[in-house]
């Protein structure tokens, strides 16, 4: 009933004497709901000829769809009602401008409709007084997943995910370990603990990778595979895809193919590089949001879990996927790329140790320096020096037989890879350290050659 108010005040400010509400024709129980307001209003007078004794007329009418997901971008709903393909078109013109045959158009979710009545019966201060500076009033989510209460809830905007999750969703099933929430829908980015006293509102939630979407709000536990969840989310934006623009046609094809390699351990370092070049590209050059926010779930998790990626790019395994293994198995016969697994292994190293945040990414073609920062490199150079007083570095040099000049930051490198990666650290020969070392490593030992050729790149 709202909404129906709602949509004639609308019409009275702007002069239209039509209203259209799309809908799925999945839903028969909101159809059937919406039917029965609309009759009712009719009763009352309340929709349409001369309304109220005055010349206003406004009536409304039902249109249905069929489900697309694209459809949720406003000039596809508009070729939708009229019976053409729901694809979206370049703007402008805007629809308030040429929209439904034609005419001018004003398009409104729903949720914008149903705050109308209540905001002209108690004030715009009142309303204002809900929520936060820049997101006023509630919003509607669709809470799911891991949560032991499920459904819709209704919240004011600068409400914590943390209360959102532990207070009314009464907190993870089973007792497991919360991981992540995925909120705005299919195209929306996974938000991780450290986001869990974030207040929820539309500029703290796209800052953080994410948004405020259809208010979906999936809840993920310790048992999730983030790198399947990707996955899953790009198998339906793109087969939702309407398939007008290329970027998103043919780049979001692509990506599925590279997440499914991944997710069945067969895919490569180089892919990781792909998935965020694509995204990138898809983001800023499909024509409508679908396209543009298809690419969220993949970046956000590659972002904030990036070593799920390695599991099962580097080790060939997932612990979530897989089951646990008794040890690591690194095949140093097969390469990842022309640059050899030695720099990547390393990293990992680095991260398992503590000394690199997992989250920083890499750049698979650059050199060591690049990947991790030039500055982050410094800061490890100054690590090693105080690491190993002088004494405790000519005794362990010796143990090495070395090619280039053999640094405290080289051993540092060496006794690291040695640690997590036993017997196989001479792959770190087969890439150049920042300019310094090979890390302590004989070239001509045959260890050391394992990864030696690199291809066109060279020593």
């Amino acid at each position: 009933h709202s909404i129906v108010e709602a949509m004639a005040i609308n019409g009275y400010c702007t002069g239209a004497s039509k209203g259209l509400v799309y809908i799925r024709a999945e839903y028969p129980l909101a159809v059937e709901r919406l039917k029965i307001a609309i009759r009712q209003a009719k009763e009352y007078g309340l929709l349409g000829e001369n309304i109220f004794g005055t010349d206003f007329s406004f009536d409304i009418e039902i249109r249905y769809g069929a489900g697309a997901f694209v459809c949720g971008e406003e000039t596809a709903l508009i070729h939708s009602m009229e019976g053409l393909r729901g694809e979206a078109t370049v703007k402008p013109p805007f629809p308030s401008e040429h929209g439904y045959k034609g005419c001018p158009t004003n398009v409104n979710n729903v949720e914008t409709y149903a705050n109308i009545p209540v905001i002209l019966l108690r004030g715009a201060k009142w309303f204002s007084s809900i929520g936060t500076e820049k997101s006023k009033g509630t919003k509607v989510f669709a809470l799911a997943g891991k949560v032991n209460n499920v459904g819709l809830i209704e919240v004011p905007m600068g409400t914590t995910l943390r209360e959102v999750i532990f207070g009314i969703g009464g907190g993870i099933k089973d007792g497991k370990k919360f991981k992540a929430v995925q909120t705005g829908g299919p195209s929306g980015g996974c938000l991780t603990e450290k986001h869990l006293d974030l207040p929820i509102d539309y500029d703290n939630l796209l800052a953080a990778g994410s948004m405020m979407g259809s208010g979906g709000m999936i809840v993920m536990d310790e048992d999730t595979c983030m790198v399947e969840t990707a996955r899953f989310f790009m198998n339906f934006t793109q087969s939702e895809s309407c398939g007008k623009c290329v970027p998103c046609r043919e780049g979001t094809k692509r990506m599925l193919e590279i997440l499914t390699r991944i997710v069945e351990n067969k895919g490569s370092l180089e892919d990781l590089d792909m998935l965020e070049n694509l995204s990138q590209t898809i983001r800023e050059t499909a024509l409508c949001g679908l396209g543009q926010a298809a690419c969220n779930p993949v970046s956000s998790t590659l972002k904030a879990f990036r070593n799920e990626y390695l599991a099962h790019v580097v080790d060939h395994h997932c612990p979530i996927c897989n089951g646990t293994k008794a040890h690591l198995a690194i095949d140093p016969e097969k390469k990842q790329n022309r640059y050899g697994k030695g720099k990547y292994l390393l990293r990992r190293a680095f991260e398992k140790d503590g000394l690199l945040p997992p989250e920083l990414l890499w750049r698979e073609k650059a050199a060591f320096s690049d990947a991790v920062g030039h500055s982050m490199v410094d800061d490890l150079k100054a690590y090693a020096e105080t690491r190993y007083t002088d004494e405790e570095f000519e005794q362990k040099r010796r143990l090495y037989t070395h090619a280039q000049p053999f640094t405290k930051e080289s051993l540092l490198y060496r006794e690291l890879f040695e640690k997590h990666y036993p017997g196989q650290s001479g792959m770190i020969a087969d890439f150049w350290m920042p300019n310094r070392s090979w890390a302590g490593c004989d070239v001509n030992d045959p260890s050391a050659r394992v990864l030696s050729n690199y291809g066109e790149s060279g020593r």
